[in-house]
């Protein structure tokens, strides 16, 4: 059998990340564009491989086209890195967050997806964690309104790089990507971005709703110490799950489950969603149906950072 050809784009912190998670495995050979040799020294020896594990490449320009593109850089390149990727001929991504930076963005790739008949999924990783599914099957067996709260230290949930994923969860147990801002409170944190000074993170609330009335409402500060916590609410029912413990408690005698709550790291994690995605049958969020959970944050950011907000904006956040 033809082994798969993955293209991964950025061998960073995640990058690296996705590339152990393919390292050992016999039908995807693995190809690696990186311009940084000290970024490729170092994440080397972090998940215990070398340069002969992969296929490596300076510049994607020149890169053949694959069977799928993992684009795993910060968020500033990867409107032009997918750009270039499409007009090459590849026609299955696998993104990262914050997946682009302006709706105008959005809009002209998700064009380009349609027009070239390709796949984008977003490595929204909530949808694969259990006991998520359990509690998706059991909120659906209810019209009642459905309430998720998020807490957490803005030092380990800051808006900027993680107040999507919760978004995305709270359109996954929902059933519903409509979703729009409905009021946020912000601060800046201070301090250098990690990932470079172009980009801003920010702690406060935000609060969003879809057109039924769920609600999902972000919460960080710089004193909370107990691990981001997530509790979820319908009617009389009650899930709270925390990811510092990795403890879920439910009242809900009809979710017949252990109290675990297992965090799958991207070192896993991205074997199953590549196959997934080969096999038809992803659970990740295709691009088109994360546009306003991004345009949400767009407003909430763009404004508080720039007095505005307007489609073409870049918004600082990664």
């Amino acid at each position: 059998m033809d082994k798969k050809k993955i293209l991964i784009v950025g061998f960073g912190g995640i990058g690296c990340r996705h590339a152990q998670s393919l390292l050992d495995k016999k039908e995807y050979e693995i190809h690696i564009a990186e311009h940084s040799d000290i970024t490729i020294k170092k994440n080397l020896k972090i998940i215990g491989a070398n340069k002969n594990n992969f296929i490596w490449h300076k510049d994607i320009k020149n890169t053949p086209v694959l069977d799928l593109a993992i684009i795993a850089t910060s968020s500033q390149p990867r409107f032009e890195i997918v750009k270039i990727l499409i007009k090459n001929g590849f026609r299955k991504f696998l993104l990262e967050k914050i997946v682009f930076q302006s709706e105008k963005q959005f809009y002209k790739i998700i064009e380009m997806i349609n027009k070239s008949n390709s796949k984008a999924y977003c490595n929204f990783v909530h949808r694969y964690y259990i006991p998520y599914k359990e509690i998706k099957k059991q909120l659906s067996q209810s019209s009642e309104n459905i309430n998720i709260h998020i807490q957490g230290n803005a030092n380990e949930l800051g808006m900027g790089c993680n107040a999507i994923h919760f978004i995305d969860l709270f359109q996954y147990l929902t059933g519903i990507d409509e979703v729009k801002l409905k009021k946020y409170e912000l601060n800046l944190l201070k301090g250098e971005n990690r990932r470079g000074p172009i980009y801003k993170e920010f702690y406060g609330m935000l609060e969003l709703r879809n057109n039924r009335k769920n609600m999902i409402t972000i919460r960080t500060d710089l004193k909370h110490n107990e691990g981001i916590t997530i509790t979820i609410s319908q009617g009389k029912k009650n899930y709270h799950l925390n990811q510092k413990t990795q403890k879920f408690l439910t009242n809900d005698n009809d979710l017949k489950m252990n109290n675990e709550f297992k965090i799958i790291p991207s070192s896993k994690l991205t074997y199953i969603t590549i196959s997934d995605i080969f096999k038809n049958d992803c659970r990740m969020t295709q691009l088109d149906q994360t546009l306003l959970a991004h345009t949400s944050l767009f407003n909430a950011f763009n404004t508080f950072v720039y007095n505005e907000h307007k489609p073409e904006t870049l918004c600082p956040i990664t």
